[in-house]
């Protein structure tokens, strides 16, 4: 056949499933297991960091006093960004790994979301006042001593709760395994199962209201990283929560 100076067509390359593409060709088995064994490891190394730093701030007569509790999580919740980011990387650049792009789609469906729980988490507050009380301040307690202590542990708890928890958190359960899980072909309701669920085991020192509030938390948050495709409304939500549950907390206490 005479050549006629036509190149062939050349596909587009198609984007690997995840946030930005959620359609998958199948499950990666392997690369979902591992996602979601790196998970475990985070987790359980930033434990063993933690562990270390209170060992080390503790006082042989006293033991380890709230602003080193404190700052033991601070450096926890540091452990789990640094190893995030390490292990995102493993699996391609961030913006995919971890839905770091400023980009926010579907912004109806998010803020449907974000109603929904609003009112959610209103009616959450009204049975804890009403029916559970007990249950809530048994987890206040948890937290009194720092948020009522000493002005320095006050800071830090405040720096822990409202930044480090937040963006830890989400970027290890929401945007590395929530995302890796699905990017990989596991489906989007066992996805948010498993990542909720590890999320909510890594708050297992609250009562079964606390547990219960956390695992419908993170619902939510899931929802909001999945309709955005962009982890930073969980995180601004996840922000948001923690401070209402500060304000409650020294409401009720004061009260």
């Amino acid at each position: 056949m005479p050549d006629t100076g036509a190149q062939p067509a050349v596909p587009e390359p198609v984007p690997p499933p995840g946030p930005d593409n959620p359609r998958t060709s199948g499950l990666d088995a392997r690369s979902a297991l591992s996602v979601l064994g790196l998970t475990v490891l985070i987790v359980v190394a930033s434990l063993v960091v933690i562990i270390s730093v209170m060992s080390v701030l503790q006082d042989p007569s006293v033991g380890v006093s709230g602003q080193g509790i404190e700052i033991a999580l601070i450096a926890f919740q540091a452990s789990l960004v640094g190893l995030t980011l390490w292990a995102s990387r493993l699996f391609g650049p961030y913006p995919q790994t971890l839905g770091l792009h400023g980009r926010i789609e579907s912004v109806g469906w998010l803020v449907v979301v974000v109603g929904v729980m609003c009112v959610a988490w209103a009616a959450s507050l009204w049975l804890s006042l009403n029916v559970f009380r007990e249950q809530m301040l048994q987890d206040i307690a948890t937290y009194k001593d720092a948020f009522f202590g000493e002005a320095q542990t006050r800071v830090v708890a405040i720096v822990s709760t409202v930044i480090g928890a937040p963006v830890s958190e989400e970027l290890l359960f929401r945007g590395f395994l929530l995302g890796g899980l699905i990017r990989f072909g596991v489906g989007v309701w066992l996805a948010v199962l498993i990542s909720n669920g590890l999320w909510t085991g890594m708050h297992a020192g609250y009562s079964a209201l606390g547990l219960i509030e956390v695992f419908v938390a993170g619902l939510f948050l899931s929802a909001a990283f999945l309709v955005s495709r962009s982890i930073w409304p969980p995180i601004v939500l996840h922000v948001l929560f923690n401070v209402a549950a500060l304000v409650v907390m020294v409401a009720v206490v004061g009260a």
